[in-house]
């Protein structure tokens, strides 16, 4: 069954090819032709990069990316409550909030060691 589809697919791309060839000549249907093949290359060849790395690499990964998530939803979370203190004429502590978002943001940014 497999097979069978394979060679669907070798036709199918076949006439596809002749058609586009008739159309636009065969000259312009072999680069369209060879710069999708390319295109398909880059792109298998990306995944299988990405899909090669070590489960650890991969779970770590997973887990930083919960933590920023986790972060900005606490983070979110408090907003309601500093539009209060910013009613209230609080200005300090919103201030307080302020500088420290800004200088954690600072100090991620200028730390040197991306992950």
């Amino acid at each position: 069954m497999a097979i069978f589809a394979i060679l669907l697919l070798a036709f199918l791309i076949t006439a596809l090819f002749v058609y586009v060839a008739a159309q636009i000549g065969a000259l312009n249907a072999a680069l369209i032709a060879s710069g999708l093949c390319l295109g398909i290359i880059i792109i298998l060849w990306i995944t299988t990069i990405i899909v090669g790395r070590n489960p650890e690499k991969r779970a770590q990964d997973r887990m930083s990316r919960d933590i920023a998530s986790i972060a900005g939803t606490a983070a979110l979370a408090n907003v309601p409550k500093m539009f209060a203190m910013a009613r209230k004429r609080k200005v300090a502590a919103l201030a307080t909030s302020v500088v420290a978002v800004v200088g954690f943001g600072l100090w991620r940014a200028l730390r040197g060691d991306d992950r």
